[in-house]
């Protein structure tokens, strides 16, 4: 029967320091391989030699040379640790395969609600097995993940000039900025809006952290534009249903349309006063994308799902 255990540290550890030791020569090379000290190992292989009632080195200051018995055992013992190794090894890439079928987009609610269905259930048709984890943050907080690792991708709306060099910026769509009104409002009737005949009525605007529309507060000021209702923490949506309940006008993306079956609402192109909305993903430059994330966005780049596309 072996003798109770030594060494306060199990047999695993104390097989380790044993085959590191005849491996490397010495057991402070040993120690340097499992990130301990030399007396650790030493300790390890005494407590092995007391479970086992044998001696397994010849104790020589410049270098450990086996015993008999020592040699035996390394030859029953190697194979199973090897094994073993090879097991966390298998294991470790479980795990990394598995984190691969995860997805994880940092998005605003715009993108979200209005560009991710149609390419999610484009994408979940060819692999099924794949799971999607997205999160609504501001556009600030989002940059940090992506630079964190913390997520895979972005997907916001950017303007090329503001784009942080170290992100790379690939664009999916491009909308016009409108001015949504209900179907039978009176500005409807008009051929071509001004800014003018926006002051008559109440104008909805939505949290000034939201970038929206490019330059609103500018077009704004110039026309002498004021807003009526602001939200905060809202989004395209709500800002539909007060417009649908004929509350008040919004300027806003025509990405807002994207999917929409209501003929309650109409567009009018505001084109003439605000530049175009661009969406795209964002990623790390020099950082190589695989698996899944690199499906999904070559999905991205080439599916045409969208009414607005980039040509």
């Amino acid at each position: 029967m072996l003798k109770q255990v030594y060494y306060k540290n199990n047999l695993f550890q104390q097989l380790k320091g044993f085959c590191y030791t005849v491996q490397t020569g010495s057991m402070s090379k040993a120690a340097k391989k499992m990130k301990l000290s030399q007396g650790a190992v030493s300790l390890q292989i005494q407590s092995l030699e007391m479970q086992l009632g044998i001696s397994l080195f010849n104790r020589d200051k410049n270098k450990a040379t086996l015993t008999k018995e020592g040699k035996m055992f390394y030859v029953h013992v190697a194979p199973h640790m090897h094994g073993a190794d090879e097991l966390l090894n298998d294991f470790r890439k479980i795990i990394k395969q598995e984190k691969s079928k995860t997805i994880n987009i940092a998005a605003n609610h715009v993108s979200i609600c209005h560009i991710l269905p149609k390419y999610i259930k484009k994408f979940e048709a060819l692999y099924p097995a794949i799971k999607f984890e997205i999160r609504n943050i501001v556009r600030e907080e989002a940059l940090k993940r992506l630079m964190n690792d913390e997520v895979d991708m972005l997907l916001y709306s950017m303007k090329l000039d503001e784009i942080p060099s170290e992100l790379e910026f690939i664009p999916i769509a491009e909308y016009k900025t409108i001015l949504l009104t209900k179907k039978n409002h009176p500005l409807t009737k008009k051929k071509k809006v001004t800014m003018s005949d926006l002051k008559r009525y109440s104008l909805l605007r939505l949290d000034k952290k939201f970038v929206t529309v490019p330059n609103f507060d500018e077009v704004a000021k110039n026309y002498g534009l004021k807003t009526k209702i602001e939200f905060e923490m809202a989004n395209y949506e709500i800002l539909k249903k007060f417009v649908k309940e004929d509350v008040g006008i919004a300027i806003m993306s025509s990405i807002c349309l994207e999917g929409e079956t209501s003929s309650e609402l109409v567009g009018k192109d505001l084109s003439e006063y605000f530049s175009s909305i661009l969406y795209g993903i964002l990623v790390k430059k020099g950082k190589a994308l695989q698996g899944s994330v690199k499906d999904f966005i070559e999905l991205l780049k080439k599916e045409k799902l969208l009414q607005a596309q980039i040509e």
